[in-house]
């Protein structure tokens, strides 16, 4: 599995996929939230890491990128992740959503 190399507080920092829970959406930042706890905000938008992590990670809503192996639960448009977090997937991505689900198992 490819590790991404991103400058955080000013030291190069490798993080593969699997040790991402979610990124999300800051502007013209991202910020990767790790399943670790950490955070790190990096100058790059959603969308380029939606277009480099389109396997492993779903957009589920405009500021949201969700790893599917962090996902416990779907209940309709809602998200419950494996740290207790829940999140609204918006109506226009719920069935890509779950086409998406129905592809990766």
């Amino acid at each position: 599995m490819k590790a991404y190399r991103f400058k955080y507080a000013g030291r190069p920092r490798n993080v593969f996929p699997f040790e991402i829970l979610k990124i999300e959406a800051a502007e013209n930042y991202s910020i990767i939230h790790l399943k670790e706890g950490k955070s790190m905000i990096i100058a790059k938008t959603l969308k380029r890491f939606e277009e480099e992590l389109e396997n492993a990670f779903f957009r589920i809503n405009r500021k949201l990128l969700i790893n599917i192996d962090s996902i416990d639960s779907q209940e309709g448009n809602q998200l419950k992740l494996n740290n207790g977090q829940s999140h609204k997937i918006s109506r226009r991505r719920v069935i890509g959503f779950e086409n998406f689900i129905k592809k990766a198992v």
